[in-house]
């Protein structure tokens, strides 16, 4: 018996099999992804065939799936999945912290771009435009059920952030010349502050540590992430431009 929409949660029921919206986004999002580096990528100089992107699409598929699973297991319930570990990987019930999953992600173009000898910020330049449009979709996976946030607004700012994000990231990838790496910097800053704000119209579904959320906690690396690599590449280009003339 097929099913459309049996729940919130589940987009189609074919029999006992269900297939949840969360999976229809992340689909949607890694083939989204895959066209959109073929079509970013000369900003980068980079020229790699829709094989050799789908080889690195799935490595980001890795990094996001697996980082972003132990991160939610790692820095939200360590005492529950302790006592559960066979839980550890049942993605059915939810769970995945975007803090893990750029870990996940960075760790993940990193081989990739040594098994295809890439420069690995050249590749990251080109990939975190899609990474902040499957970040939205994410977000709407969020909306859809009814989770995290606490109102309307809230849930619309969620979405809003990371297509803002992306086209300010796709601008940048675009128009900006020097070294690569900048437009990655970018992002991270971006989404780092963006993030770290929206969080306060989050459910607080974990204790507040020194009046902030542990979401905001766990960003903090991140936005010291982006503000530290657009400094370093901003002073490299600076040298490289003192040395030419």
């Amino acid at each position: 018996m097929i099913e459309l929409f049996p729940s919130r949660e589940v987009a189609l029921g074919i029999g006992s099999w269900s297939v949840h919206w969360y999976g229809v986004l992340y689909v949607l999002a890694f083939g989204m992804g895959l066209g959109l580096a073929l079509r970013l990528q000369k900003y980068r100089g980079l020229h790699l065939r829709a094989g050799e992107w789908l080889e690195v699409v799935t490595w980001v598929m890795a990094g996001v799936l697996i980082g972003g699973r132990l991160g939610y297991v790692l820095l939200y319930g360590r005492e529950y999945f302790w006592e559960q570990p066979g839980q550890i990987f049942n993605l059915g019930q939810g769970g995945m912290a975007s803090h893990g999953g750029f870990v996940g992600v960075a760790i993940a173009l990193w081989l990739a771009s040594r098994l295809q000898k890439l420069n690995y910020w050249q590749l990251m330049d080109v990939v975190v435009v899609p990474i902040a449009l499957g970040l939205s979709l994410g977000r709407i996976g969020n909306v859809i059920n009814q989770e995290i946030f606490t109102t309307l607004l809230a849930q619309i700012l969620a979405v809003g952030k990371d297509l803002v994000i992306a086209g300010v990231v796709w601008w940048h990838l675009r128009r900006a010349k020097g070294r690569a790496g900048k437009t990655t910097a970018l992002f991270l800053g971006m989404y780092g502050v963006l993030r770290f704000l929206i969080e306060y119209g989050r459910e607080q579904a974990w204790p507040i540590v020194s009046g902030l959320t542990r979401g905001q906690w766990y960003t903090v690396p991140i936005i010291v992430a982006g503000v530290g690599l657009w400094w370093y590449f901003k002073q490299t280009d600076d040298q490289a431009k003192t040395t030419s003339k």
